[in-house]
This record gives structure tokens, sequence and C-alpha cells, in this order.
């Protein structure tokens, strides 16, 4: 041993993670750390271990026990003269305090002693515990398991999205513990922790976790979520009623007039068709859908959509079922850019129109 002091922690300090490995709460409670703070010639420690020559497998036990958030302690570490940690911050590769944390790394030692040098960056470097076994006889660290379940279908609220909370409690390390959650939605990085909740719009969405263990090894596991459509949409921007005749006159139309022709008339003695878009406004490249009700029963509906010069962007008819109702989804690319559409539903009976906005 060259340089440095030995310190102790508090006899009380219980640590996470103390009993894998074959250690215990005393070999952290303990710690060779460097007399000086911050860089400097003088400001490092080294240990020679005296070995035969041979393939070993060097393993590091840290905790930190004293810092309450990362950037506070960073330090290098060589082994046989070759950096094997970088600017190690003990805080940020455990995800917190009191949480114990190991690194392991192949060695070949043909000189008689296993050489390992610990040098200041920020603060103080310090090391736990060290382990050198030879390479036949080491117990490799085992991936840690993330698990989500599986595939699933919710239902979007009146908004158009459902809320969901993604749960990664049952992922596990059999050698070990797990110091990071991290979540990925479509591929997008969205947070760290066990559990987290996020607002997923109607569609398919990709749900990836990824765990590591206190040995940094990783793993992932993907799933899909798929929201559907809900019963309760949200309500449209404007909703127009008006008779059938001005409907098939105004669509005879060229261009459009997407401010008159359209007579208001409510329906006497029956419900008024309704046409309800969800959600809106929606985003370029989102799904949005249509909902007709109070439609005659199987009787089919002629669905237009036009842009605000009046202008023809799609069309499509529907049949409602039993119930009244029809439904369709659109897909907001191509024609569908960004921009405001007038959507109209007319059939023998009534019509209905409501504007979409894509953003």
């Amino acid at each position: 041993m060259e340089r440095g002091s030995a310190g102790s922690q508090n006899s009380n300090l219980k640590v996470t993670g103390a009993e894998y490995n074959y250690l215990n709460q005393a070999i952290y409670q303990t710690e060779w750390t460097t007399t000086g703070t911050g860089p400097g010639p003088n400001n490092y420690f080294t240990y020679r271990v005296p070995v035969t020559n041979g393939k070993y497998l060097v393993q590091l036990y840290f905790v930190e026990s004293s810092k309450t958030r990362p950037n506070t302690r960073e330090f290098d570490v060589k082994l046989e003269g070759q950096i094997v940690l970088p600017n190690f911050d003990i805080y940020a590769a455990a995800n917190g305090k009191n949480k114990t944390i190991v690194r392991s790394f192949p060695v070949t030692i043909t000189d008689g002693s296993v050489q390992l040098d610990f040098i200041n960056q920020i603060d103080k470097a310090k090391i736990n515990a060290i382990a050198i076994i030879p390479y036949k006889n080491a117990t490799l660290n085992k991936e840690p398991v993330a698990k989500i379940g599986g595939s699933r279908v919710v239902t979007a609220n009146a908004a158009g999205e459902a809320e969901v909370t993604l749960n990664g409690t049952p992922s596990y390390d059999k050698d070990g513990y797990l110091v990071l959650h991290q979540w990925y939605v479509n591929n997008r990085y969205l947070a760290n922790g066990m559990t987290h909740p996020v607002s997923l719009k109607v569609g398919t969405h990709q749900i990836k976790l990824l765990v590591k263990d206190n040995a940094r090894a990783i793993h992932t596991v993907t799933t899909t979520i798929t929201v559907k459509a809900g019963l309760l949409p949200v309500k449209p921007d404007t909703i127009t009623t008006t008779t059938y005749e001005a409907v098939a006159k105004a669509e005879a139309m060229a261009p459009v007039n997407l401010d008159s022709a359209i007579t208001q008339q409510e329906p006497i003695g029956k419900k008024a068709l309704t046409i309800q878009v969800f959600p809106n406004p929606s985003s370029v490249g989102d799904k949005t859908i249509l909902e007709l009700t109070n439609a005659a029963q199987q009787q089919e509906i002629n669905v237009t959509i036009y842009d605000m010069a009046g202008q023809l962007m799609h069309t499509t008819i529907l049949k409602p079922d039993e119930f009244g109702t029809a439904r369709t989804e659109y897909q907001l690319t191509g024609k569908l850019s960004a921009g405001t559409y007038l959507i109209r539903a007319f059939n023998q009976t009534g019509s209905a129109q409501t504007k979409l906005l894509i953003r």
C-alpha cells in the first residue's frame, strides 16, 4: 500500500446490497481513501498485491456513504497501468447513496503482482473492498432480468388518450440488485424509475424497459400497448345539422363554400345525426377517429373531407350498426397535412359537419 489512509463509517450504517458476493455490512463500514482533496501529483493511493503469474478476476467494491448527489466525488482507477474506470462517480453509478456496487475486470499478470491506482479528480478517491480471484475459480456476474408483462390493449379517455402506469417491479437480479430502471416509449427515452405514469394517444406504442444491476450488467425487454378509441370522444369544435336537400345542393357546387350553402334545421321527432372527431386537434402522422351517432340504422352515410379552399380531399361511405353508430379512422399523412379541414356526413335523412385541426 502506498499513500492514503484508512477510514471508517458509522457502525450503524446499513447499505443496500452488502450481503452479495459473500460480503457483509462491516466490510462497507471501512474504506481506504486519499489524504488530499482534488487532483494533484500526490493525491492518489496505490495497492500492489503479490500473486502468482496467471489470469485473475479483480473485483472492486464501493459504496457512497457521504455524498448526496452525483458529480461531487470522481476519480480514476488504473489496473496494471491502464485506466479501467475513468472519472468514476460512485453515487451516479449506484443511482443513489448507501447502495453497494461492484466492478469486475479480468487481467493477466506477468510481473508477480496486481497493481491498482486510485487517482483523485473531484474530492477524494476511495475503495471499500478488493477481491483478486484466480479466473478459473471466479463466479461471473449473471445478467439481470427485465420484466414488464405482455402486450395489452387499453381504452382512451374523452381526450383520445389513455393514462397508463408502466410497471417494472417484477424485474430482478439473481446475484445482486437493480440500480436502474430506464423506460423508453417508441424508442424515445421517457424516464427512470421502477414505475412511471405515461399518457398514450390512440394507436400502438412500443414500450421498452432497460435494467442495470450493481455490477453494471444490463438487460432490456420490449412490449406493446395498444390504445383503442373510447366511447366518450372529445366535444367537436362545431356541429351543424342540415337537411339532405341543402347538402346535396352544396356538394354539387365547385368550389365548395365552407361558410354558406348550409341551412341549419333541427330534425323533428328524432335525434339529430352527430359527428365527432378525436383527438381534435391532432398531429401530422397520428391517427384520428371519426364517429357518427344517431344515424338511421343500416342506412349508408357519405363522409367527405374538404380543405379550407373547398377542395375535396377524401370521401368514404359508412354503414351504421344496429345502434345507429358508425366509425372510421384516418391516418394523417399525405393529403391530410397540417391545416384546418371541414368534415361532412350526410344521408337521406340529415347531415352534420365539424372541423378538424391538424397541427
